[in-house]
């Protein structure tokens, strides 16, 4: 992480360090879960301080924000380390990855031909209704 870190030009601080090993746990936390999960190891560590940082880490690629669909839902987040696709349930706003390198690839070669720009991030949001939403609907 801290070689990623570099290649974008930002310090390998404690605080992005310690937010990108929270994201690295894959469980797409809200801004307050983040904080409330840092706090238990960082104590320190100010809710201004989470912002600002994963502001910057949003602003240089490393970060993305999911934004779900539903009613009063609050922002995601997650590591973009390697690419991947993000699955989202349009009703709870769940989130799933889904690692498929040759589709993230072929989105992006699609786009530098179709736009003759360079792609810096591809960011690929599929919608969907989770199993557990599906059920409930059932009942």
């Amino acid at each position: 992480m801290v070689e990623k870190l570099k290649e974008r030009g930002l310090k390998a601080t404690p605080q992005r360090l310690a937010i990108l090993r929270e994201l690295d746990k894959k469980n797409h936390p809200t801004i307050d879960e983040l904080y409330s999960n840092l706090k238990s190891t960082h104590p320190s560590i100010s809710l201004a301080t989470v912002y600002k940082n994963l502001n910057m880490l949003r602003d240089a690629g490393l970060v993305v924000e999911l934004i779900p669909p539903v009613a009063n839902g609050k922002s995601k987040y997650d590591i973009y380390l390697k690419p991947h696709i993000h699955l989202m349930c349009r009703v709870c706003g769940e989130v799933m990855d889904y690692y498929v390198d040759d589709a993230v690839h072929e989105c992006n070669t699609l786009l530098k031909k179709i736009t003759n720009k360079e792609i810096e991030n591809v960011n690929v949001i599929g919608m969907t209704i989770c199993d557990n939403c599906k059920g409930r609907s059932k009942k």
